[in-house]
């Protein structure tokens, strides 16, 4: 892929306009359907949508970030419970775990 450099007074007419960059360039993952679907909620949040598709491929960053941080930890507890489809799928796989389960009759 040939990079193009430009100079102060170079004839920049042969390039394209301003807002006709997006029709070209997008946020990686974006233009699958995934990508569609993260976009989405993103936008339903009011968070960036880049970010949001940034993270999606750094999983082990992600993940250590909420075995690292409490604040950041609650975020997918709260979504997961949250969402009923997905809260009986996590309280049953939480509850099947023998360590969970004692931590749980801990609490």
């Amino acid at each position: 892929m040939a990079v193009l450099a430009t100079r102060p007074g170079q004839d920049v007419s042969g390039f394209l306009e301003a807002d006709c960059w997006s029709d070209y360039y997008c946020a990686q993952g974006a233009a699958t359907e995934k990508g569609q679907w993260i976009i989405a909620e993103a936008e339903a949040i009011g968070t960036s949508y880049k970010k949001a598709l940034e993270i999606t491929g750094y999983r082990p960053a992600a993940r250590a970030a909420i075995l690292g941080d409490p604040l950041t930890t609650e975020a997918p507890r709260e979504t997961l419970l949250s969402r009923p489809e997905e809260r009986a799928i996590t309280l049953a796989q939480v509850l099947a775990a023998p360590v969970a389960r004692k931590a749980a009759q801990r609490s």
